[in-house]
């Protein structure tokens, strides 16, 4: 209101990591949830060039303004069109997930006595045991 800029006042004023940026952070999707949904629902609700009202989260508040919006590429596939795609791609994730937090289990119950005595030892230093 006093003739400072945004960028400015980020800087002088905000807690936030993006302050040296002035205030400035990666577009963010509507649909994205590694936002919260109140910066989410705050930035829809505004215009370019428009400064929300102070925006409730877990460490604080935030004034959100929003630069522009960025329309979607002509070719880039509808969300249906690639919801199959990620679906696989998170089940893959979670099963690798799974899949190491059982082999961490398996190896802390395993009882292993190497034949080989470098390879004994390195089993025992893996497993935090002492020879």
């Amino acid at each position: 209101r006093k003739g400072e800029t945004f960028a400015e006042l980020a800087v002088k004023e905000s807690t936030d990591s993006s302050a040296a940026r002035g205030g400035l952070l990666e577009p963010i999707s509507g649909l994205d949830p590694a936002y919260p949904a109140a910066v989410r629902s705050a930035l829809a609700a505004l215009k370019p060039g428009q400064v929300s009202e102070p925006v409730a989260l877990e460490e604080g508040y935030a004034l959100l303004m929003l630069e522009e919006v960025i329309a979607p590429e002509k070719d880039a596939p509808k969300p249906a069109e690639v919801r199959e795609e990620l679906e696989r791609q998170v089940r893959a994730e979670q099963e690798r997930l799974l899949m190491n937090q059982r082999a961490r289990r398996i190896i802390d119950g395993a009882t292993v006595t190497g034949l080989d005595r470098p390879l004994d030892k390195a089993w025992r230093e893996r497993k935090n045991q002492t020879p």
